[in-house]
C-alpha cells in the first residue's frame, strides 16, 4: 500500500465541491490508489443533490446516491476506482472526520467554500474544523482553485 492509497472527497452536490475531484485523482492515479466519495452536505446545502435525480418523489438518500454514481463514473472513465457513501449531514466536519477513520483513509481532498473575515468567524469553516481534527492529512483546495 501507498501513502495515499485511498483519498477521501467529501462531496454536497456543488459544483464548488467537485473541484476537489481533479486534485484527488491527480494525487491518487499515479499512487495506484482510489477515492471514497462521501456526500456529506447540511439538509439545506444538500438541494443542489435533487438535481441528479430522476423524479422529485425521491428521499435525500435515493438523490445522494444518483449524484454519486454520476460522479464515480466520471472517476472511473480515469482509472480511478472508486467507493460512494453518504451521511445524514447534521455535523458535517464530524462526519467526515469519523468515515475517514471508519474508511481507513490515508488523506482527505476537500474544497474549502472560500468564507473569510466574519462570515467565517459566525459560521465555521467545515474544511477549517475537519484540518484541525482529522488523524489524516488533509488538503484543502481553495474555492478560486482549479475547476
Amino acid at each position: 500500500m501507498t501513502a495515499t492509497s485511498n483519498i477521501l472527497v467529501p462531496l454536497d452536490g456543488s459544483d464548488l465541491a467537485e473541484k476537489a475531484i481533479d486534485v484527488a485523482v491527480d494525487i491518487a492515479q499515479p499512487a495506484g490508489g482510489a477515492i471514497t466519495l462521501f456526500v456529506a452536505a447540511e439538509p439545506e446545502a444538500a438541494q443542489a443533490l435533487y438535481a441528479y435525480a430522476d423524479s422529485e418523489e425521491i428521499t435525500r438518500a435515493m438523490a445522494a446516491d444518483s449524484y454519486l454514481d454520476q460522479v464515480a463514473g466520471r472517476i472511473d472513465d480515469r482509472g480511478v476506482p472508486t467507493t460512494k457513501t453518504s451521511s445524514d449531514g447534521t455535523n458535517v466536519a464530524a462526519e467526515i472526520v469519523d468515515r475517514a477513520e471508519a474508511e481507513n483513509v490515508s488523506m482527505i481532498v476537500m474544497t474549502s467554500h472560500g468564507r473569510s473575515g466574519v462570515g467565517r468567524w459566525l459560521l465555521g469553516s467545515v474544511a477549517d474544523k475537519v484540518a484541525r481534527s482529522a488523524t489524516v492529512p488533509v488538503v484543502i483546495v481553495p474555492s478560486t482553485g482549479r475547476g
